[in-house]
């Protein structure tokens, strides 16, 4: 096995220096952090799929909402119309 010569101390200082404080710096310089974050089929299949159920929640919860838009817009028309046509019956009415 071929040894890697690494210097943490300078790689954590030039960290710091950009504002990335802490175990931070530590945890990439020895690979932890890494190590740590590596997903694996399995888990990439099991966030496929609950990206899929949210995505159909999402869908469901839109519709929903578009449907109550939909009958407030219907019950703003419908009472615009009923105003609009008093006021002309009122200046008929009026006229004559």
């Amino acid at each position: 096995m071929a040894i890697i010569k690494f210097d943490t101390h300078s790689f954590i200082k030039k960290f710091n220096s950009r504002r990335f404080y802490g175990a931070s710096g530590c945890d990439i310089s020895q690979g932890t952090l890494v190590e740590n974050r590596l997903a694996t089929k399995h888990d990439i299949k099991m966030l496929d799929k609950d990206i899929k159920a949210m995505g159909k929640d999402l869908r469901r919860e839109f519709d929903l909402e578009l449907a109550l838009q939909k009958s407030e817009f219907i019950k703003w028309i419908v009472s615009v119309s009923a105003t609009q046509a008093a006021v002309i019956l009122a200046a008929l009415k009026f006229l004559h």
